[in-house]
C-alpha cells in the first residue's frame, strides 16, 4: 500500500515537471523571440511631463522666482559617435538575411551586408541634425563644434577612468 501511494506520488510529480517543460519549451522555442521583441521595446520609454511649480515669494508677496519656459534637447552619445547607425544598420542586414544565413556569413559578407544598410540610418541622423540647426536655431558648423567638443569631453574622461584603473590595479 505504501509503495503505490510512493509511486502514485512520484508519477504525479513526474506528470508536473513534464507539464513544465513542455510550457517552457513553448515560452522559449515557439514564442521566444515574440517576448523578447516585447521585453527589448519596453527597456527605454520615454515619457515627457510638464513641470509647473509656480511662482517663489517672499514673506512680503514679492516674486524671488518664477516659471519661464526652458528648451533642452538630447542625443544619445552613440548617435553622435555614429555607433547607433552601425548597430542599426547590422540589426537590419541581419534581419533581412536571416538569423541562420548570418551566422554562416564570412566577416567581409558581413560588412558588405551592413553597408548597404548604413545610408538609410545615416540619413536619419542627418535630419535629426538639420531638425537640431533649424529648431535650435544655430548653423551646421555651430552644431558639428558642440558635438565635437562633447566627444572631446568625453574622451578625456574615459581616458582618466582608465588610467585610474590601471593605477587601482597594479597597487
Amino acid at each position: 500500500m505504501f509503495l503505490r501511494r510512493l509511486g502514485f506520488l512520484y508519477a504525479l510529480s513526474a506528470a508536473v515537471v513534464v507539464v513544465m517543460v513542455l510550457q517552457l519549451s513553448r515560452l522559449t522555442l515557439a514564442e521566444g523571440a515574440d517576448h523578447l521583441a516585447d521585453a527589448e521595446s519596453r527597456l527605454d520609454q520615454r515619457t515627457f511631463l510638464a513641470t509647473y511649480r509656480g511662482r517663489i515669494l517672499d514673506r512680503k508677496g514679492r516674486v524671488l522666482a518664477a516659471d519661464r519656459p526652458s528648451y533642452d534637447i538630447a542625443v544619445e552619445y552613440e548617435v553622435l559617435t555614429g555607433a547607433w547607425a552601425a548597430h542599426e544598420a547590422a540589426v537590419a542586414a541581419r534581419k533581412e538575411v536571416g538569423r541562420t544565413a548570418w551566422s554562416e556569413m564570412d566577416p567581409s559578407a558581413r560588412g558588405r551586408a551592413i553597408e548597404r544598410h548604413l545610408p538609410a540610418f545615416d540619413a536619419q541622423v542627418e535630419r535629426l541634425y538639420a531638425t537640431i540647426c533649424d529648431r535650435g536655431g544655430i548653423d551646421r558648423d555651430e552644431l558639428e563644434r558642440r558635438i565635437d567638443e562633447i566627444k572631446r569631453r568625453v574622451h578625456t574622461r574615459a581616458v582618466a577612468v582608465w588610467d585610474r584603473q590601471r593605477e587601482m590595479e597594479s597597487n
